[in-house]
């Protein structure tokens, strides 16, 4: 019930990539980006990682102890938002969020094939995402 929950979250993030252009390159297939996420001072166990796009559903992963991911099945030339969440208490609300941005302020589109496509996560604060607690439970 959780990772569907995840999948509505990030398919409303990836609404934001709407008419964005991505940025290419790496060394991995045609429809692969992997990376590494992080945590700073924490382990990455129970997040999930996802590659949305504005059309079709999430592709998601669970990352490696490590961080590694690798998110496989994707369309070559669609940009896709690369996202991680992770839960740590049992409250159904998310605890540490993660989205891929070349800036530091904006989702940067992804377009496969890419890699070390690495960001860390951040914990969730009151006030801190912009997507409203009532659509986690829907």
């Amino acid at each position: 019930m959780k990772r569907q929950l995840i999948a509505g979250l990030v398919g409303m993030l990836a609404l934001v990539m709407a008419g964005c252009g991505g940025a290419g390159g790496g060394n991995v297939g045609q429809d692969i980006i992997s990376g590494k996420v992080s945590r700073a001072g924490g382990s990455v166990a129970g997040t999930l990682v996802a590659a949305c796009d504005v059309n079709d559903l999430c592709n998601q992963q669970d990352p490696a102890a490590d961080g590694s991911y690798k998110l496989s099945g994707l369309r070559s030339g669609q940009s896709y938002a690369i996202i991680a969440i992770q839960f740590v208490d049992p409250d159904n609300n998310p605890d540490f969020v993660g989205i891929y941005s070349a800036d530091g302020k904006n989702i940067t589109p992804v377009t496969p094939p890419k890699s070390n496509v690495n960001f860390a996560l951040q914990a969730v604060t009151a006030g801190s995402l912009e997507v409203k607690p009532q659509f986690l439970h829907r």
